[in-house]
């Protein structure tokens, strides 16, 4: 069975074009563009911020955290780390993924993983991360190399390869997020996914559009995935055909 991301990928490369209710949908009338009906726009888009289940699928076409799971055994996958070892009962190190980018053209490196597990868990954000990662713990990051890096916990946590696993665990960029370490994002997303953002008119629409230059693969064709909230009919009656 596909992934959820696989799925959206194949459908914005292989989406027709739609037309878009407003003058943003002529500057983009090139690209293909697959426009489906959700529930809502997302309440939120920074990748850390508490958020609903549909704000998190938007999320999840466009960033990535160091792990993932396989969607049939469950099992633990390397993502943007390629490998893990336990080094002591309360350190952990991650190899990472060389030649990965986020969006804005920043390279992914061990100083994204600490900037991210620091706004994530160390900030005083309120986060859905530290419902994953307990602050208790006490993460700390050591970046020993651009490709490597050691998180040391207060106490032993087996778990720590898992909670990375988390959704709720993307990575961000150290430099294009600097900013906003202790405050969310309300206009942008910067991530390493198949897709990136494209825009969020809330009430009105979402945009994401296909990442040319993903890491895994490079996308089948430019193309842009268009939500907008569904509309009710005046008086719940469907429109003459």
């Amino acid at each position: 069975m596909p992934t959820r991301r696989e799925v959206l990928q194949s459908a914005g490369a292989a989406a027709a074009l739609a037309v878009l209710p407003t003058g943003s949908a002529r500057a983009q009338a090139r690209k293909p563009t697959l426009t489906i009906a959700l529930p809502s726009t997302p309440e939120t888009i920074d990748p850390h911020q508490f958020r609903s289940v549909l704000s998190g699928s938007i999320i999840g076409m466009m960033g990535e955290g160091l792990l993932t799971r396989d969607p049939q055994s469950m099992e633990l996958k390397p993502l943007l780390a390629e490998s893990w070892r336990n080094v002591n009962p309360n350190t952990w190190e991650f190899k990472l993924r060389k030649g990965v980018k986020f969006h804005n053209g920043e390279e992914f490196t061990g100083e994204s993983v600490k900037f991210t597990i620091d706004r994530i868990v160390n900030s005083k954000l309120n986060t859905l991360g530290k419902l994953t990662f307990p602050p208790s713990f006490g993460p700390d990051v050591t970046v020993v190399d651009p490709l490597t890096v050691r998180i040391t916990t207060k106490v032993p946590d087996p778990m720590l390869p898992a909670r990375l696993a988390a959704e709720s665990m993307n990575m961000s960029p150290a430099k294009g997020l600097a900013e906003y370490k202790d405050k969310f994002l309300t206009d942008r997303f910067i991530g390493t996914g198949p897709f990136k953002f494209g825009e969020n008119v809330v009430g009105d629409r979402v945009v994401v559009e296909a990442n040319a230059n993903y890491w895994a693969q490079a996308a089948h064709a430019e193309g842009r995935l268009a939500g907008h909230p569904r509309r009710r009919h005046p008086r719940g009656r469907a429109p003459a055909r």
